[in-house]
């Protein structure tokens, strides 16, 4: 695990924006609403988590459906794993 890489994980998470959180749903074929992209990322800047640690991503998604839908957690985790098998780290979210 590359802790220099992990950090800048964790940046682009709490950085990312509604337009590219969507752009990444049209990658990966996931419809994806401009309300639940901002609901979506404004989760990820307020709360404090730590991506790799598989309490935190729980915890994250458990927080998700409280505030929107089972719907849109389960589309925020489908990009998630797109996004985590196109770039070949999924051994760091074990």
């Amino acid at each position: 695990m590359n802790p220099v890489m992990k950090q800048l994980i964790r940046n682009k998470l709490t950085q990312l924006t509604p337009k590219e959180l969507q752009s990444y749903a049209l990658i990966y074929n996931v419809q994806l609403s401009e309300s639940q992209a901002n609901q979506i990322v404004n989760l990820l800047r307020e709360q404090q988590f730590d991506p790799f640690i598989k309490e935190d991503l729980t915890a994250l998604f458990n927080r998700l459906e409280e505030i929107t839908d089972k719907q849109t957690v389960n589309k925020a985790k489908t990009i998630l794993n797109q996004l985590i098998q196109q770039y070949g780290v999924a051994d760091w979210f074990k």
